[in-house]
Protein backbone atom coordinates (compact mmCIF):
# COMPACT_ATOMS: atom_id res chain seq x y z
CA UNK A 1 0.00 0.00 0.00
CA UNK A 2 1.55 3.22 -1.00
CA UNK A 3 1.61 6.65 0.74
CA UNK A 4 -1.70 7.81 -0.77
CA UNK A 5 -3.95 4.79 -0.60
CA UNK A 6 -2.66 4.48 3.36
CA UNK A 7 -3.80 8.66 3.60
CA UNK A 8 -7.50 7.40 1.80
CA UNK A 9 -8.08 4.45 4.21
CA UNK A 10 -8.56 6.53 7.33
CA UNK A 11 -11.18 9.37 5.04
CA UNK A 12 -13.38 6.23 3.46
CA UNK A 13 -13.23 4.85 7.10
CA UNK A 14 -14.90 8.23 8.40
CA UNK A 15 -17.70 8.28 5.51
CA UNK A 16 -18.78 4.72 6.64
CA UNK A 17 -18.87 5.86 10.06
CA UNK A 18 -21.09 9.24 9.37
CA UNK A 19 -23.15 7.48 7.10
CA UNK A 20 -23.91 5.27 10.15
CA UNK A 21 -24.60 8.00 12.53
CA UNK A 22 -26.61 9.47 10.26
CA UNK A 23 -28.99 6.74 9.52
CA UNK A 24 -29.44 5.89 13.24
CA UNK A 25 -30.21 9.74 13.50
CA UNK A 26 -32.93 8.91 11.19
CA UNK A 27 -34.40 5.95 12.79
CA UNK A 28 -34.63 7.48 16.00
CA UNK A 29 -36.80 10.61 14.21
CA UNK A 30 -38.92 8.37 12.62
CA UNK A 31 -39.54 6.43 15.44
CA UNK A 32 -39.82 9.69 17.33
CA UNK A 33 -42.24 11.49 14.97
CA UNK A 34 -44.02 7.75 14.74
CA UNK A 35 -45.28 8.20 18.98
CA UNK A 36 -46.04 11.49 18.73
CA UNK A 37 -48.46 10.79 15.68
CA UNK A 38 -49.81 8.35 17.23
CA UNK A 39 -50.82 9.84 20.56
CA UNK A 40 -51.93 13.17 18.63
CA UNK A 41 -53.88 10.57 16.80
CA UNK A 42 -55.45 9.19 20.03
CA UNK A 43 -56.22 12.70 21.44
CA UNK A 44 -58.08 13.57 18.12
CA UNK A 45 -59.97 10.54 18.32
CA UNK A 46 -60.94 11.05 21.86
CA UNK A 47 -62.06 14.45 21.56
CA UNK A 48 -64.09 13.62 18.61
CA UNK A 49 -65.79 10.89 20.22
CA UNK A 50 -66.50 12.98 23.36
CA UNK A 51 -68.19 15.81 20.42
CA UNK A 52 -70.06 12.69 19.03
CA UNK A 53 -71.53 11.48 22.67
CA UNK A 54 -72.56 15.52 23.35
CA UNK A 55 -74.54 15.47 20.10
CA UNK A 56 -75.76 12.13 21.01
CA UNK A 57 -76.97 13.99 24.59
CA UNK A 58 -78.23 17.43 22.62
CA UNK A 59 -80.70 15.23 20.25
CA UNK A 60 -82.37 13.71 23.41
CA UNK A 61 -82.70 16.79 25.06
CA UNK A 62 -84.35 18.46 21.87
CA UNK A 63 -86.48 15.60 22.14
CA UNK A 64 -88.03 16.23 25.90
CA UNK A 65 -88.11 19.73 24.89
CA UNK A 66 -90.48 18.46 22.00
CA UNK A 67 -92.39 16.30 24.09
CA UNK A 68 -93.07 19.56 26.32
CA UNK A 69 -94.18 21.11 23.73
CA UNK A 70 -96.68 18.31 22.27
CA UNK A 71 -97.61 17.24 26.31
CA UNK A 72 -97.01 20.50 28.04
CA UNK A 73 -94.88 18.86 30.62
CA UNK A 74 -92.38 16.09 31.49
CA UNK A 75 -92.94 12.57 30.67
CA UNK A 76 -94.43 10.73 33.97
CA UNK A 77 -92.02 8.32 36.40
CA UNK A 78 -92.31 5.07 36.05
CA UNK A 79 -90.66 3.31 38.52
CA UNK A 80 -91.83 -0.59 37.88
CA UNK A 81 -90.79 0.29 33.69
CA UNK A 82 -86.77 0.45 35.40
CA UNK A 83 -87.23 -3.20 36.67
CA UNK A 84 -86.81 -6.78 35.09
CA UNK A 85 -86.32 -7.45 32.29
CA UNK A 86 -83.90 -3.94 32.64
CA UNK A 87 -81.04 -6.87 33.60
CA UNK A 88 -80.37 -5.21 37.01
CA UNK A 89 -82.01 -6.13 40.21
CA UNK A 90 -84.16 -4.10 42.43
CA UNK A 91 -81.22 -2.12 44.53
CA UNK A 92 -79.49 -0.98 41.55
CA UNK A 93 -82.55 -0.38 39.37
CA UNK A 94 -82.98 3.07 41.77
CA UNK A 95 -79.91 4.18 40.17
CA UNK A 96 -79.38 2.92 36.67
CA UNK A 97 -81.91 4.81 34.99
CA UNK A 98 -81.74 3.49 31.30
CA UNK A 99 -82.92 6.17 28.77
CA UNK A 100 -84.92 3.22 27.02
CA UNK A 101 -88.06 3.93 29.23
CA UNK A 102 -87.80 7.12 28.23
CA UNK A 103 -87.94 6.59 24.58
CA UNK A 104 -90.94 4.13 25.03
CA UNK A 105 -92.24 7.21 26.52
CA UNK A 106 -92.18 9.24 23.93
CA UNK A 107 -91.85 7.71 20.31
CA UNK A 108 -94.86 7.98 17.89
CA UNK A 109 -94.62 11.99 17.98
CA UNK A 110 -93.79 13.62 14.90
CA UNK A 111 -91.33 16.05 16.07
CA UNK A 112 -89.51 13.26 19.04
CA UNK A 113 -89.25 11.14 15.89
CA UNK A 114 -87.67 13.38 13.32
CA UNK A 115 -85.10 14.59 16.59
CA UNK A 116 -83.91 10.95 17.53
CA UNK A 117 -83.36 10.30 13.25
CA UNK A 118 -80.10 12.99 13.78
CA UNK A 119 -78.68 10.23 16.10
CA UNK A 120 -76.42 7.78 14.35
CA UNK A 121 -77.47 4.71 13.86
CA UNK A 122 -74.63 3.26 15.48
CA UNK A 123 -75.58 4.43 18.96
CA UNK A 124 -79.25 4.31 18.49
CA UNK A 125 -79.68 0.30 18.99
CA UNK A 126 -82.12 -2.13 20.59
CA UNK A 127 -80.75 -2.52 24.10
CA UNK A 128 -79.90 -6.37 24.39
CA UNK A 129 -77.21 -5.28 21.65
CA UNK A 130 -75.80 -2.84 23.69
CA UNK A 131 -74.92 -5.28 26.35
CA UNK A 132 -74.45 -8.10 23.99
CA UNK A 133 -71.57 -6.11 22.41
CA UNK A 134 -70.04 -5.09 26.05
CA UNK A 135 -67.79 -8.27 26.06
CA UNK A 136 -66.75 -8.52 29.85
CA UNK A 137 -68.93 -6.10 31.13
CA UNK A 138 -70.80 -6.90 34.34
CA UNK A 139 -74.01 -6.68 32.89
CA UNK A 140 -73.12 -8.52 29.44
CA UNK A 141 -75.80 -10.82 28.58
CA UNK A 142 -78.10 -9.90 31.82
CA UNK A 143 -80.81 -8.24 29.21
CA UNK A 144 -81.73 -11.30 26.28
CA UNK A 145 -84.86 -10.38 24.33
CA UNK A 146 -84.80 -6.81 25.49
CA UNK A 147 -85.99 -5.48 21.92
CA UNK A 148 -86.53 -2.00 23.47
CA UNK A 149 -84.69 0.69 21.24
CA UNK A 150 -82.46 2.33 23.01
CA UNK A 151 -79.06 4.89 22.92
CA UNK A 152 -75.41 3.62 23.94
CA UNK A 153 -72.65 6.26 23.88
CA UNK A 154 -69.51 5.80 21.30
CA UNK A 155 -67.67 3.88 24.00
CA UNK A 156 -70.40 1.36 23.93
CA UNK A 157 -72.02 2.02 27.15
CA UNK A 158 -76.05 2.81 27.98
CA UNK A 159 -77.17 6.71 28.23
CA UNK A 160 -79.13 6.94 31.29
CA UNK A 161 -81.89 9.10 32.00
CA UNK A 162 -82.38 10.97 35.41
CA UNK A 163 -86.01 12.12 36.07
CA UNK A 164 -86.58 14.97 38.70
CA UNK A 165 -89.05 12.28 40.44
CA UNK A 166 -87.88 12.40 44.44
CA UNK A 167 -87.97 8.83 44.52
CA UNK A 168 -84.83 9.17 42.56
CA UNK A 169 -82.94 10.45 44.87
CA UNK A 170 -80.41 7.37 45.13
CA UNK A 171 -79.13 8.26 41.71
CA UNK A 172 -79.09 12.21 42.69
CA UNK A 173 -76.54 10.82 45.43
CA UNK A 174 -74.85 9.27 42.71
CA UNK A 175 -74.80 11.43 39.57
CA UNK A 176 -75.93 14.63 40.23
CA UNK A 177 -79.39 16.09 40.63
CA UNK A 178 -81.59 17.52 38.16
CA UNK A 179 -81.85 21.61 37.80
CA UNK A 180 -84.95 23.09 36.94
CA UNK A 181 -87.14 19.91 37.30
CA UNK A 182 -85.76 18.71 34.01
CA UNK A 183 -84.32 15.28 33.43
CA UNK A 184 -81.18 14.99 32.20
CA UNK A 185 -79.16 12.66 29.98
CA UNK A 186 -75.89 10.80 31.05
CA UNK A 187 -72.96 9.45 29.33
CA UNK A 188 -70.87 7.24 31.44
CA UNK A 189 -67.92 9.06 29.58
CA UNK A 190 -64.36 7.15 28.70
CA UNK A 191 -63.65 5.08 31.45
CA UNK A 192 -67.14 3.68 31.16
CA UNK A 193 -67.54 3.93 34.71
CA UNK A 194 -71.09 5.54 35.61
CA UNK A 195 -70.05 6.50 39.37
CA UNK A 196 -66.66 8.46 38.02
CA UNK A 197 -68.16 11.34 37.51
CA UNK A 198 -64.89 13.49 36.98
CA UNK A 199 -65.35 12.15 32.51
CA UNK A 200 -69.05 12.04 32.75
CA UNK A 201 -70.90 14.13 30.06
CA UNK A 202 -74.22 15.17 30.93
CA UNK A 203 -77.16 17.01 28.98
CA UNK A 204 -77.10 19.66 30.92
CA UNK A 205 -75.01 20.70 34.06
CA UNK A 206 -76.35 19.45 36.67
CA UNK A 207 -75.68 19.96 40.70
CA UNK A 208 -73.33 17.32 41.36
CA UNK A 209 -73.49 15.22 44.64
CA UNK A 210 -71.43 16.95 47.23
CA UNK A 211 -67.81 15.24 47.13
CA UNK A 212 -67.23 15.62 43.42
CA UNK A 213 -68.00 19.42 43.56
CA UNK A 214 -64.69 22.24 43.01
Amino acid sequence: MNAEAARRLPRRRAARAFSLIEMMIVISLVILLAAITVVVGRSVIGKAKVDQCRQVLQALDATLTEYQAERGGIPPFQIRAYLPPSGLNAVEAKTRREVAVYIAQVKGFTGIDKQLGTIDASFLVKREQIYTDLAGYPYAGQVPDDERASVRDPWGMEILYIHPNADNDDAFKLFGRPVNERPYFMSAGPDGEYETLEDNIYSYEVVKPASTNG
